[in-house]
């Protein structure tokens, strides 16, 4: 039979074609809260008939992901009996070394320096509560309205995203 089983550092085993149940399922024996890549990076494995080897870069070698915000920079007071216009800052340029979209981020607010400060989880700051919002649904476009404009202080409002 044509199966591929990899035996990995840290008391791992995995085989998908075997008839044992157990061995369809990665899992670390040994320390289930360590994450697999920790045993991983920076090693070479090699099937039992030495024929193929499998590497896994080091950590230092990995390319983080990259976040990238787009939006304006500034935008103006509405003059009276106007309303402001909607501003949009996008995060779908981020993405991993292969170039694939963010299946995770979280949005942020930077209070040091001259940011204006903010907590994530103040219920009565509408900027909090759309950023709290953007990272439960993980959206990669935040829409600040009126009613969220409208809420913030004349000032700058560091908007960040972790990746």
């Amino acid at each position: 039979r044509d199966t591929l089983v990899i035996n990995l550092g840290g008391d791992a085993t995995i085989d998908p074609l075997s008839d044992e149940a157990g061995l369809k399922i990665l899992r670390l024996n040994n320390d289930t809260d360590t994450p697999l890549v920790d045993y991983l990076q920076g090693s070479t494995y090699k099937n039992p008939n030495e024929d193929v080897v499998v590497s896994i870069p080091a950590s230092e070698d990995l390319v983080p992901p990259i976040a990238v915000l787009t939006g304006p920079s500034t935008f103006r007071t509405p003059c009276p009996n106007e309303r402001f216009a909607t501003v949009y800052v996008e995060s779908s340029a981020s993405g991993d070394a292969s170039g694939r979209p963010l299946k995770n981020k979280t949005w942020g607010l930077e209070s040091s320096g001259d940011c204006i400060p903010h907590d994530i989880d103040d219920e009565g700051d509408p900027l909090s509560v759309l950023l709290k919002a953007a990272n439960k649904d993980q959206f990669t476009t935040l829409k600040m309205e009126s009613n969220v404009l409208d809420g913030m202080a004349a000032g700058v409002h560091c908007i960040t995203l972790s990746v």
